[in-house]
């Protein structure tokens, strides 16, 4: 399988996913216009990486500072993805880098909101 790499723009996250050594990350910020089509190449890309047979172990890091409400249920569905990965026995862990002020606590818990109800792995990191 070939790396995924979407570049960032102003509005748009880095996605790179690498197949090879199990490094994934998603970096920027999240308000496209349209954030199905920008997120559906990474959605598809993680269909057929979870459907090969070899056993592939993943880190994913996320460094998203802002993200709207359509982005948040693109990025729920690659976390029910990587939950589906994790259940076929690989091993899945999220780390979400984060540099927030102690004041922000709201970024915080709408970003763990995303992780409720799944059996995913993940901490937040501050950078």
């Amino acid at each position: 399988m070939k790396i995924l790499d979407i570049k960032c723009t102003k509005c748009t996250p880095e996605i790179l996913f690498n197949p090879e050594n199990g490094e994934f990350s998603i970096n920027g910020d999240s308000y496209p216009e349209n954030a199905y089509d920008f997120y559906k190449p990474a959605i598809d890309w993680l269909d057929k990486f979870i459907e090969e047979k070899d056993r592939k172990d993943l880190v994913l890091n996320i460094k998203i500072k802002y993200f709207d409400t359509t982005s948040s249920k693109c990025l729920l569905e690659i976390f029910e993805k990587l939950e589906k990965h994790l259940k076929k026995g690989n091993k899945v862990n999220i780390n979400w880098l984060y540099n927030i002020k102690e004041e922000d606590y709201d970024s915080i818990e709408s970003i763990e909101e995303l992780f409720i109800g799944m059996d995913l792995p993940y901490k937040f990191i501050k950078e």
